[in-house]
């Protein structure tokens, strides 16, 4: 996720809906004779597994933080949606990665949570291309 930078001599823009011009769907459509073909049906089948996620990826983001061992409790409790995050060591034996892909809206409400939660500045977000990072 892409946080935007906000220039202080910008004024905000604001955008509304004239027309909706164009509404669209994701269809694949086989030929008949392609579909019998064991060879083809897997490889159209494979496309509509890959298609399906795609579809079900948007709105979602990946979430990555750099947690102390001790402080993973408490991290997990913070989190809640982290239901089976995945948490690799690092070479630093002290700390972990914990690595989760969630819904857009939950990572906006988590990162100000997060960053309350550690005011003493044990926390810090950054984003790094499509991702946030969150390290404690």
């Amino acid at each position: 996720m892409k946080l935007p930078r906000p220039d202080p001599h910008c004024a905000p823009i604001s955008f509304a809906s004239l027309e909706t011009v164009l509404e669209s769907n994701t269809q694949l459509i086989a030929n008949v004779g392609s579909w019998t073909d064991d060879w083809k049906r897997r490889k159209i089948e494979d496309i509509r597994m890959l298609l399906e996620g795609a579809i079900n990826a948007l709105g979602k983001v990946g979430l990555m933080l750099n947690v102390r061992k001790d402080c993973l409790p408490a991290i997990l409790g913070i989190l809640p949606a982290l239901k089976n995050p995945t948490i690799s060591n690092l070479s630093d034996e002290g700390w972990v990665a914990v690595h989760t892909i969630l819904e857009e809206i939950t990572v906006r409400n988590i990162i100000p949570s997060t960053q309350r939660g550690w005011r003493s500045g044990h926390c810090r977000v950054s984003t790094e291309q499509d991702r946030v990072v969150i390290l404690c």
